[in-house]
């Protein structure tokens, strides 16, 4: 487009501090993309085959870095490649159960991929649980900047993790969904969920499909969990009322996962 191509002319001739990038035509296939968007949007919530078509990625992005290299930027630019949320209903979650809208792990976990070689030694992996407002956390403090004191943000910094190996940090999560009454908290490897008013524990280290009800054998952790989110979400501002959900598709469509 033509905003696009003014973009790119601006990152070739100035320093451009911050660029957020969002590619709605992962999840529509529109025409000038469609076969990328097509294979994207099968795979984009499977972190083994995500990055296998590096050329159809480079298709979006090809053109960033690109001019990220001839500005001479790229070794001292961070680039966080991920998502927010897992894959469409058509998507491929394999081996986690659900996607867009649920609360299983096919519905909130994602890869994340940075690329940042001034800073991060290439080939890293880190199992670094995170959720996508840490993001904002991160690059704040890589700015040197801080939040304002009177707004304190919700992230937590990923800085110390990219940096070293071995930095990683216990990070409790916590979510909240109208669409079938939906809560969800994971502190390390447990998870507690709640689904149509059925509720859920769940050892993700050694089930991440979700698939066998621990609640029974440990009640008091899913007592306990159930606390911890409660006083959570009492210190959440609440849903409005008048909050609706909208699937665009039905049962008709498509079967409850």
């Amino acid at each position: 487009t033509n905003s696009t191509l003014s973009l790119k002319r601006a990152m070739m001739t100035t320093k451009v501090e911050t660029l957020c990038l969002a590619i709605n035509a992962i999840f529509k296939p529109f025409k000038w993309l469609s076969s990328i968007s097509i294979l994207l949007m099968n795979s984009f919530n499977d972190s083994k085959s995500i990055f296998s078509n590096p050329s159809s990625i480079a298709g979006f992005f090809g053109w960033v870095i690109d001019a990220l290299k001839r500005t001479d930027q790229i070794d001292n630019t961070l680039i966080v490649f991920t998502s927010d949320n897992g894959g469409e209903r058509f998507s491929d979650s394999w081996p986690l159960v659900g996607g867009k809208m649920d609360l299983t792990e096919g519905g909130i976990r994602v890869p994340w991929v940075i690329h940042w070689p001034s800073m991060v030694t290439a080939g890293r992996v880190s199992h670094q649980v995170c959720m996508s407002m840490d993001w904002t956390a991160t690059m704040l403090e890589v700015a040197g900047a801080k939040p304002h004191p009177d707004y304190p943000l919700d992230g937590i910094s990923l800085l110390p993790v990219m940096r070293q190996s071995g930095c990683e940090f216990e990070r409790p999560l916590f979510w909240r969904m109208n669409h079938r009454g939906q809560r969800a908290y994971r502190h390390g490897a447990w998870k507690y969920l709640k689904v149509d008013g059925h509720e859920y524990l769940f050892d993700l280290s050694l089930d991440e499909r979700e698939r066998a009800n621990l609640g029974g054998r440990h009640p008091q952790r899913l007592a306990d969990m159930r606390i911890a989110w409660e006083q959570w979400n009492d210190s959440m501002p609440a849903i409005p009322s008048d909050a609706k959900v909208s699937l665009g598709y039905s049962m008709q469509d498509m079967p409850q996962r």
